[in-house]
């Protein structure tokens, strides 16, 4: 199978297996951008997102870590990874971290990289 299946088999796969208390949902029309993100760079977006999902479980939605990832535009939290922007958001109703865009940019040297584990 190719780069992009693997992709898109393993950010569902972590769904059910990852045990905090935030969940991962992927807008619908997104699922097709994921798809094509090579393996290297959906692996690390998905530890992102994952972290950013035990966050969410620890902290208050004032704390200032959300308002430094806020993008101002879209008031959505941001980041740019590898030449891809992802806009989410932290949906504390439903405990879901809800990815809403994922585009290519060109890379940024200002931008927030993801912290690893």
């Amino acid at each position: 199978m190719d780069q992009s299946g693997r992709a898109r088999r393993i950010l569902r796969v972590s769904e059910a297996t990852r045990s905090v208390k935030y969940r991962l949902r992927i807008a619908k029309a997104e699922e097709n951008e994921l798809e094509r993100l090579p393996l290297d760079v959906a692996l690390q977006l998905e530890r992102h997102l994952q972290q950013m999902a035990e966050q969410a479980g620890e902290s208050a939605p004032t704390d200032p870590v959300w308002a430094r990832q806020r993008d101002a535009e879209t008031g959505l939290l941001r980041f740019e990874l590898q030449g891809f922007c992802v806009l989410y958001e932290l949906d504390r109703a439903t405990q879901s971290v809800v990815v809403r865009s994922v585009k290519r940019v060109r890379p940024s040297p200002t931008a927030v990289a993801p912290r690893s584990v």
